[in-house]
């Protein structure tokens, strides 16, 4: 599995907890519940750990998938998809890393820096 990008601090959804809301803020967040709506970090990298799951649009600086998402990624600086990754959207993002195994059903745009 992959590190989490996120420093300490960070804000934690755990597994088990479940939000139906937009979610919006500074800083770092990892991921192990489920989202239901949007995630705009500013100036924030975020941690979609297993067995998290978000529906709904992402914008943040940095991503890191090892759980799943349905929805649009804005990844400003990087996303990295771990091999237990699943994501079904469309995604923008200057740099992107996709690890064997991982699963990636949609289009992707490599936007400039």
């Amino acid at each position: 599995s992959i590190p989490p990008v996120t420093k300490k601090g960070a804000s934690f959804i755990a597994e088990g907890l479940t939000i139906n809301g937009n979610i919006i803020g500074e800083g770092d967040m990892r991921i192990s519940g489920n989202i239901k709506g949007e995630i705009n970090l500013k100036n924030g990298a975020l941690t979609i750990e297993q067995p998290g799951f978000v529906s709904g649009t992402i914008r943040a600086n940095e991503l890191k998938i090892a759980g799943e998402v349905e929805g649009d990624i804005y990844a400003n600086v990087r996303l990295e998809i771990d091999k237990t990754g699943k994501v079904m959207g469309k995604i923008f993002t200057p740099v992107i890393v996709v690890q064997e195994g991982a699963i990636l059903n949609g289009e992707f745009e490599v936007m400039k820096k």
